[in-house]
């Protein structure tokens, strides 16, 4: 359906990628790649008309030969969107509503560790002109799946962030509106190796399933957790034990309600004990409105 309606040169969006995809799959350290994602390589005659109504006859080739607006080109005082330095991804599809022509772009405004080095821009396609919306540093969207919610398109993204000696995998929702994005954090693992306590959790897979008539996403990960019970001072490497759940991968569900990815009632007590900080947040969720995961 979305091919249908945007046709042209942003059809071209919409077609598989192949080898020639060229969205990093590592990212801050953290191997991505669990979501099947759908958001294509920033072909040129795909970008550049979109990037054309941001700054005007100032579209340049920056790192990695990506296109983005001229740094120096001028920018709107008073909107909610600033044109993207460069572009390393781009979606279509029926964001807002079940009858809108959108389009995201993934790229970057120079943004530093805090904001995961990149934003999101979103368009919309009015009286066939395309008009920029909003962008958000931080809201990254450089991995992501479509589900449909009740007609409009719910993404589903992944991203990597790595702090501390902690790396995190984190699988979130954003729910793209005209005035801004509505981000809910799924999950994120958080592996780490310190003198008494080790961890390691990864995702492995996460796919769209049906359970009668409703939609399941179901988040497959690996975990194990091994702790040492003396002083930190005397842990040796046999003194090791396996802590919480046994290793080994586990599955959990979510089912979509609305607008809303919520976490399966058969799937919280295991919730609870793989992701204990988390687990405080249920069974309201961890939203946000534009802030970056942390």
């Amino acid at each position: 359906m979305v091919r249908s309606l945007l046709g042209g040169v942003l059809a071209l969006v919409l077609l598989p990628s192949s080898s020639s995809q060229l969205i990093e799959d590592l990212e801050d350290g953290v191997k991505l790649g669990a979501i099947p994602s759908e958001v294509q390589s920033p072909l040129s005659e795909v970008v550049r008309p979109l990037l054309e109504v941001l700054c005007p006859g100032r579209v340049i080739r920056g790192p990695y030969l990506l296109l983005g607006c001229d740094p120096a080109a001028p920018e709107p005082a008073n909107e909610p969107w600033r044109p993207p330095h460069t572009v390393n991804g781009v979606l279509a599809g029926h964001f807002q509503s079940p009858d809108s022509e959108d389009v995201i772009l993934s790229g970057s405004r120079r943004e530093g560790h805090p904001f995961r080095w990149g934003g999101t821009l979103l368009m919309t396609r009015q009286q066939g002109q395309w008009k920029p919306l909003w962008y958000r540093s931080g809201i990254i969207t450089r991995h992501c799946m479509t589900v449909n919610a009740a007609g409009r398109q719910l993404l589903v993204c992944e991203s990597g962030y790595q702090l501390d000696g902690h790396k995190q995998h984190a699988i979130y929702t954003l729910e793209l509106n005209a005035d801004g994005p509505v981000q809910e954090l799924l999950l994120a693992t958080d592996s780490y190796d310190t003198v008494s306590e080790r961890q390691q959790q990864r995702v492995e897979s996460v796919r769209l399933a049906r359970t009668g008539d409703s939609p399941v996403l179901r988040i497959r990960l690996h975990h194990e957790r091994q702790e040492c019970r003396k002083p930190w001072q005397e842990c040796r490497p046999e003194d090791f034990q396996v802590a919480g759940p046994p290793p080994g991968d586990y599955d959990l569900d979510y089912h979509l309600r609305g607008s809303r990815l919520v976490l399966s009632s058969a799937s919280e007590a295991l919730f609870r004990r793989l992701f204990p900080a988390l687990s405080e947040y249920l069974p309201d969720g961890l939203i946000s409105h534009g802030e970056p995961p942390q």
